[in-house]
């Protein structure tokens, strides 16, 4: 095992996902390398870098500059990355703090030159969506203050909804995927539940915590 090589600098989080042929990676480009500039989340740049070339050759995937089309604004804060089953490129964009989602999905196989499709914009009121296969789970607070799960063909133009997971009295904070299932978090204010949806059959189950609190999950 070694290091390799390569100077990605300056850059925002680290490398979002790696390429599925595992030879480059996705990252988002700052403005500048000050920490304390108010430049330093403006015009946020998500590239694409494959390993053993210079970061000067690494190409924009989406920005208010590349993009102007789109409705990305500078100010904006944004990130590429790929769905789960790698099919998809995926591109998210906020105005800061808890405003409602953009999002876009381009096919994988396009990554030198995606065109960009809009699947859920400002009117939907959604604050996280995950792609799984052809499907997107939507976190949605439009007429339900604490949210519900909905969920739609990605590539529907008119967003035939059903819903996945009502609104209930605890608070909807997150969601998050695996291979075979949804996981979403919910909150009364003071501690935290998690639940699992299988995506196979739909069964929906709460997974017990070792203790009370706050508790994420992730998936590597």
């Amino acid at each position: 095992k070694h290091f390799l090589a390569e100077d990605i600098y300056p850059a925002l989080g680290g490398a979002t996902t790696w390429t599925p042929d595992d030879k480059g990676f996705l990252y988002v480009e700052a403005s500048t390398a000050d920490a304390h500039s108010n430049q330093l989340f403006q015009n946020m740049k998500p590239k694409v870098h494959r390993l053993g070339t210079p970061m000067s050759t690494d190409k924009i995937l989406i920005s208010a500059t590349t993009h102007p089309a789109l409705g990305v604004n500078a100010s904006d804060y944004g990130f590429a990355f790929y769905s789960n089953d790698e099919k998809y490129l995926v591109a998210y964009w906020f105005e800061g703090g808890n405003t409602s989602l953009k999002a876009w999905y381009a096919p994988a196989t396009s990554l030198d030159n995606p065109q960009w499709t809009a699947f859920v914009d400002k009117n939907d009121d959604v604050t996280g969506a995950v792609v799984q296969g052809d499907s997107v789970y939507l976190q949605s607070r439009k007429n339900a203050a604490n949210y519900r799960i909905l969920v739609r063909a990605l590539n529907d133009p008119s967003k035939k909804e059903r819903v996945a997971v009502p609104e209930g009295k605890e608070n909807i904070q997150w969601l998050s995927s695996s291979k075979d299932f949804l996981f979403y978090q919910t909150t009364d204010g003071v501690n935290t539940s998690i639940y699992k949806i299988s995506l196979l059959n739909g069964r929906r189950g709460r997974i017990n915590l070792p203790f009370s609190g706050t508790a994420w999950i992730s998936t590597l």
